[in-house]
């Protein structure tokens, strides 16, 4: 009975593990879009580059337009590999018990929540629609509070047991009688 009462449930609907598997499930089908898009795109690009190369009309202009969206495609591509990946590790500590991974995950979302603030609230001020922007923003972050909160729980959570596993192992161990 105790078992039962010591289960933790992510707001009272599924175990905080599952919970935790359906988080990292679905940030990996949203970085594997975002990913497979960014390619796409990049393939877009690279087709008018050579387009343009063949035309020679303002080739200069469009070159380095081409050249800085090919390299935010890039760079973007590597933040969202980098992403899939940490959300992969989350998956696999979910079974595993690897609070190393579980506290990388945190510190990376907890980047992503502080970038969306600020770009929001920059964009904001910048653009002709700040409540749009500010309602977009807020959503995103919330869902992203949404994440960490459920992932922290489950960090603390695993950082009980193996205080309580290093406990046992400790108690176990024999130490020799000193002689006098």
């Amino acid at each position: 009975m105790s078992v039962e009462v010591s289960r933790k449930y992510c707001f009272g609907l599924v175990d905080i593990r599952c919970g935790i598997k359906i988080i990292a499930i679905l940030n990996i089908c949203v970085w594997l879009l975002a990913i497979i898009l960014n390619l796409f795109f990049l393939i877009v690009i690279l087709k008018s580059k050579v387009h343009l190369f063949s035309s020679d009309n303002g080739v200069e202009e469009n070159t380095n337009n081409g050249i800085h969206a090919i390299y935010g495609v890039l760079s973007s591509s590597f933040m969202e590999v980098v992403f899939l990946y940490f959300n992969l590790c989350l998956k696999k500590s979910v079974y595993e018990k690897n609070v190393q991974n579980i506290k990388h995950w945190l510190v990376m979302y907890s980047m992503v929540l502080i970038h969306i603030l600020i770009y929001y609230i920059c964009a904001a001020f910048v653009s002709n629609e700040p409540l749009f922007l500010l309602g977009i923003g807020l959503i995103s972050s919330l869902i992203v509070l949404f994440m960490l909160y459920i992932v922290r729980r489950f960090y603390y959570d695993e950082l009980g047991h193996s205080v309580v596993q290093d406990n046992t192992t400790n108690g176990n161990i024999m130490i020799p009688p000193q002689s006098t």
